[in-house]
């Protein structure tokens, strides 16, 4: 498909004209308004709800699974990589995930309002540069992880299964699974 295909289907034929091509083809629902670009590189599970919210499915894409549910006002931006979130995971209002070097949200996943999740910019060592290279590193959030409101997650982080990560935490390292994690940066708590 040439760029300027690309761009009309984009941009000239209307949101709500997309969002019932996508219901129609993965069965599930779409609020009108909600804004999906690059519909060619995402694939929707039944059974999903997305409300009123940034879907920008660019060079590898967004998949999203079975039953999910995307609040309103939730940007998802796959940038230069992908997203990938599973099965039964509810991502709620204001939440923002960047998907720069690969982002894979387990299933049965819980994420609260003002969740970001994203890549970082690389310091130079010299001084008088401009800060415009990012990080690439993949990011993976295990199954049946609870992510409390606002909490910040930079690219490159592991998190395990059953995780629960406590309200305005800023996780920049890996956890195990079964952890109860919190704080500036996010420490152990104690295990599940």
């Amino acid at each position: 498909m040439t760029k300027r295909t690309q761009f009309i289907i984009n941009h000239a034929i209307p949101n709500f004209i997309k969002n019932i091509y996508l219901m129609i083809k993965y069965r599930c629902l779409i609020h009108p308004s909600a804004r999906i670009l690059f519909i060619k590189n995402i694939k929707i599970g039944k059974g999903t709800i997305i409300g009123k919210c940034d879907i920008i499915a660019q060079n590898k894409g967004i998949h999203i699974g079975k039953n999910c549910l995307i609040n309103d006002y939730v940007i998802l931006n796959s940038k230069a990589n992908y997203i990938k979130i599973g099965d039964d995971t509810t991502i709620n209002s204001f939440t923002k995930v960047i998907g720069n070097g690969g982002v894979t949200i387990g299933k049965g996943c819980s994420i609260a309002s003002g969740t970001i999740i994203t890549n970082n910019h690389i310091i130079p060592k010299k001084k008088n540069v401009r800060y415009d290279k990012l990080t690439k590193k993949r990011t993976k959030i295990g199954n049946y992880v609870w992510i409390c409101a606002n909490v910040v997650i930079i690219d490159g982080v592991n998190i395990g299964n059953n995780c629960v990560i406590g309200a305005n935490s800023f996780v920049n390292k890996s956890f195990e699974e079964g952890i109860v994690l919190a704080g500036t940066p996010a420490k152990e708590i104690r295990k599940r």
